[in-house]
Order: structure tokens, then sequence, then C-alpha cells
């Protein structure tokens, strides 16, 4: 067991080469800046401490190895620039450590720079000089920093995360920021917490990813609060060896985070009545998963639900996975890209016993179907959503938004299919034509709507203009 867990640790966090490598050689915390908590690989740079481009910095468990929290507190000494700069950061603890102050005092920040090739943080749970592992160890970020090249965080976890025990976690707290014209990348099995998390302390806490480029989770699980704020948006991915990319939504209030599926789930758990709100958009490049679930408070009665009230857009399925409702109430927009007309298709799927709403009564979604082709091959000339076991689908609703490209008059368009052929799915609360001259004709069917007949509407002034056109040529009859 010990060789193997070894071999893993070793394997997800492989190091690059680099200036000079620099171990952690004290038993507990202190400051970064100071000679004496480092030994150097390099004889010429022996007693320094890693604050170079492209340095390696080693804190293993060997030398943490006392029941507690840690803290190493970044340059409070030698504090010429106020930064911390590291091209790759190794860490293998029995216990957990926070970097930084724990809370907003802190001044001094932490550079990642390695020189083009992506930076590294690994942060494992194994102990690297006997192979055992920890339970759930933290690895709490409370100060800021910048990104010069994109960061790999490896959260080496083993065993794999099972529940919420043997993972590593690397927690972004208080107002810890991150800056940079790159992504984060997530991966390893582990969790990445991004502000509080259940009834924690830290409520104060306003943590920020101000980068500019996504935050990529693949092979992890990203945890966000309320209080967690992302720039750029979340991409849920699932290339890589060990398991997919999650996206975890804690606490009844709402939140602002961009989702890309490229795979991976979006969770949610809360306890009460009022659910979760994210205000985000959301893209199905690939399969959108939804896993809504939930822990009742004693006499709750309605706690299953899910709101994004956002744009939904992609050519994917929606899946429900799990027992909660999710109700999309912003805008539904089959299709992406840049162009002005992106045909595409959404498929809502519900497997279990919660349901994926299109609008509410209370909340009615906008559906922009954009027709854009001389046939009527749906995927190809227009849009369309199906709806597959969802007995209750009601287009009421929904406000229907038309917009009209190239299309055949003749021609009629298929632009929703229920799959649940018993039900009675009525009319769109409203029906909108894009641009407004154009208008054609919504054809309702007990599992369907088409339309058709599509043409130019007259100006308002040309029409005044061929009244009064007939006028005068009666007139002259006379």
């Amino acid at each position: 067991m010990k060789t193997l867990v070894v071999a893993v640790a070793v394997v997800l966090c492989a190091l690059t080469a680099a200036a000079d490598t620099f171990t952690w050689a004290l038993a507990g915390g202190y400051a970064w800046d100071t000679n004496i908590c480092w030994t150097g690989d390099n004889p010429s740079n022996q007693y320094g401490f890693p604050n170079v481009a492209t340095d390696v910095a080693i804190i293993n468990s060997i030398r943490t190895n006392s029941a507690g929290n840690r803290q190493i507190w970044p340059n409070q000494f030698d504090n010429y620039l106020g930064e911390t700069t590291v091209g790759q950061w190794f860490l293998s603890m029995s216990n957990d450590l926070t970097f930084g102050a724990g809370d907003d005092s802190e001044p001094n920040g932490f550079f990642f720079v390695n020189n083009g090739a992506d930076s590294r943080l690994c942060f494992s749970n194994i102990y690297m000089d006997n192979g055992w592992w920890n339970h759930s160890l933290d690895l709490r970020f409370a100060t800021y920093y910048v990104l010069s090249n994109d960061l790999r965080v490896t959260l080496a976890s083993v065993p794999d995360g099972v529940g919420d025990r043997d993972y590593a976690i690397l927690w972004i707290v208080d107002d810890a920021s991150v800056f940079g014209d790159h992504s984060i990348i997530v991966d390893g099995a582990g969790r990445m917490i991004v502000g509080v998390q259940y009834s924690d302390t830290f409520q104060y806490s306003n943590p920020k990813i101000l980068t500019t480029k996504p935050t990529i989770v693949d092979d992890a699980v990203l945890d966000v609060n309320h209080n967690a704020v992302f720039a750029a948006p979340v991409h849920l991915t699932d290339v890589g060896p060990y398991d997919i990319g999650y996206f975890r939504q804690y606490g009844e209030e709402s939140t602002d985070v961009d989702i890309s599926f490229l795979g991976g789930y979006y969770l949610a758990n809360w306890t009460g009545v009022a659910g979760i709100t994210n205000l985000g958009d959301m893209v199905c490049h690939d399969q959108g998963n939804f896993y809504i679930g939930y822990w009742p408070a004693s006499g709750d009665t309605d706690y299953r639900k899910a709101i994004f009230p956002g744009t939904l857009s992609g050519t994917n399925y929606v899946i429900n996975w799990h027992n909660g409702d999710s109700s999309f109430t912003g805008v539904v927009s089959p299709g992406t890209g840049t162009s002005e007309y992106n045909i595409g298709w959404l498929d809502f799927v519900r497997w279990t016993n919660g349901f994926l709403y299109v609008g509410r009564p209370e909340a009615p979604a906008q559906l922009d179907i954009e027709i854009n082709g001389m046939g009527d091959e749906p995927e190809v000339d227009n849009d369309i959503v199906y709806f597959e076991g969802q007995p209750y689908l009601t287009l009421s609703n929904m406000n229907l938004h038309v917009y009209a490209g190239q299309y055949d008059p003749n021609k009629t368009n298929l632009i929703l299919y229920s799959f649940d052929s018993g039900a009675d799915i009525g009319e769109f609360k409203s029906v909108t034509w894009h641009p407004a001259t154009v208008e054609g004709t919504v054809i309702y069917y007990n599992n369907a709507v088409e339309i058709t007949d599509l043409h130019i509407v007259p100006e308002p002034a040309a029409i005044a203009a061929c009244a009064a056109l007939a006028m005068l040529v009666a007139r002259r009859k006379r």
C-alpha cells in the first residue's frame, strides 16, 4: 500500500526543470523569507529561500508532523518587494497549513512565475516520509496571488476522496484573491473550496478568482459558496484519468458563476426551503449534468430546487440525475458560437424524480429559436428543444422569441418536441418575432410546436402609402 501511494504522489506531482529547489527545514510555521527555514539543493544558494522565477519550494510531512494547524507568512522580513515568487510549490503534510495572516490584514502577496511553462501547486494528504495519508487536510490561502503563467493545481488525494473524507483540500478563504491573465487548472481527485462551507465560522470571507481566463476543473471538486467571486467562467471537464470535474454550490443564498460544460457535473446541496440560485450563464459544449440533492430541515416540504435565471445555451443534453428540481428561468437558447445565427439543439432529460423546468409561473423563461435555412430539417435549418420524461411540460411558462434569417415561407419548421405524447403542453405565454418586419404562424400539437408561413410584414408607412394611393385612384375613377 505504501509503495503504491508514494508512486501515485510522485506521478501526480512530478517536478519539472527549475532554478533552485528549497525544502522547508522547520517542524512548525514561520516567515517564508527566513533562511533558517529552508535547505537549498544548490551549494551556491544553500541558505537562501525560494523567491525567484522557476524556484521550487517543498514542504513535506516530516517537517510539519506535529498536531494542529500550521501557519506560514509570506515575506515578513526581506520585504523589499512585498511578494513571494516561486515557480512550483509542493506540499505533503500531516496537518493543516494556512498561508498568510488568516484575515484581511495580510500585506504581502505570492507570485507564481515559471517562465512560460505552467506553474505548479501540488498539495497532497500523503506523508511523503512514510507513505500513509491523513483525512481532509486543508491548505488555506489567505493572501493575494498573481499568476504569470497558467497554474496547475494538483490535489493528490489518496484514496480518491471517499465522501467528504480522505481529501487534500485547497481552501481559498478570507479576502484572498487570485489575479492574472491566465487559467487555474485543478486536478488530482481532491477539493478546492472558494468561500465558506456549511456553517463554517469564516462567514466574513470574500475570496475572488479574478483571472481573465477560465478556472478549469478536471478530476476534482470545486466547492463554491455565495460569497465567492469568479471573473471568468468555470469549465467542467472529464478528460483526466481519475474522475470528472464537479462544481458544487453550498448555501441558500445566490451565487453568480458562469459554467461551461465540457463534461462534469453541477452539484447543489442545501438545507431549507429557499433552495439555491446561480445567476451565471451556462453553456453545454458537452452534456450538462445536474445533480440536485437535498438535506431537508425539519418540517420543510419544498426544499428540492435549484434556480438558474441566467442564459442556458449549447448543443447537447441537459440531464437531471437526482431528486431535486432544476428551473431555468432566464434565456434558453440552443446553439453556440459567435455568428449572428448559431443553429443547435437542447434535450432536457429527466432520469429521476426531480424535474427540469423551463420557466415557472412566477418567472417565465425566454425561449430563443433561430431559423436560418431554406429547408425544414431541425438542428440544421432551425433550433429545436426536446423534452424527455417531462409530463408536466407547460408552454405557458415560456415567452417564445423567433429570430428569422433565411427561410422558405412554404416550409414548416419543427421547433419543440416532447417525447411524452400523452401530455397537452398548451401554448406559449407570448410570441415575439425578430426582426419585427417578419412574422409567421405557430402551430401547436399535444406534444410538438411548429412554425410555418414566415413572411415579410409591410412597414406601417408602406401600408399607409398604399392606402393613400388606393384612395387617390378611387377618386379619379369617380
